[in-house]
């Protein structure tokens, strides 16, 4: 391979590295800004429906299985992309924190 082929390869793979790293940070950053985290506590579970009320008071609620009143819970919320308005914020993930 001839030295001017070398050194064309290696700035393509500088670049795709550079891109590669570039989206990835844009994603983080979407994702950090989007989605937050909230404890609270499980105060009902129907069969599959379960309330958590927040330490703010709010309540939410979520399907699953494995939850008992009492639990106290960590949730990953995400903003639907409206920072003003929680009322339409959505539960994503529900830990269990023993």
């Amino acid at each position: 391979m001839k030295e001017k082929d070398r050194i064309m390869v290696v700035g393509i793979i500088l670049i795709i590295i550079y891109l590669i790293a570039f989206v990835g940070t844009i994603s983080w950053v979407c994702y950090a800004t989007n989605h937050y985290y909230k404890l609270g506590t499980v105060v009902t579970v129907n069969k599959d429906t379960i309330l958590i009320e927040d330490t703010e008071g709010e309540v939410w609620e979520i399907y699953g299985h494995n939850f008992e009143v009492g639990d106290n819970v960590e949730m990953t919320m995400f903003t639907n992309l409206t920072k003003n308005n929680f009322y339409d914020d959505v539960v994503e993930k529900v830990e269990i924190k023993r």
